[in-house]
């Protein structure tokens, strides 16, 4: 099986609910591992494990502050996701 491409990557990290979870809360501003975990369920190890594919995949990028890290949305990350649906039609209409 070939590697997925950097698209596939990203709308494979962005099936997960927790990840797009994640995602939405760093639409608003720049939280630390700590803040985004206040608003999961799970342990702090599986959200880390979730922050870190996000990483992995170009989507999220972090920046330590102290003993905190600070995560945000990568800038430009969701442009190829953004093209590729865009080519989508829009309700149930089909060419």
């Amino acid at each position: 099986m070939s590697r997925p491409t950097s698209t596939e990557s990203k709308f494979r990290a962005v099936a997960h609910s927790t990840r797009r979870g994640v995602i939405d809360l760093l639409l608003r501003r720049e939280y630390s591992a700590g803040e985004l975990a206040e608003h999961f369920k799970h342990t702090r190890p599986v959200l880390s494990r979730h922050l870190r594919i996000l990483e992995a995949v170009g989507l999220v990028m972090f920046q330590r502050r102290g003993n905190r890290l600070m995560y945000r949305l990568a800038p430009g990350a969701f442009d190829a996701l953004h093209r590729w649906i865009g080519r989508l039609p829009k309700g149930n209409s089909t060419r």
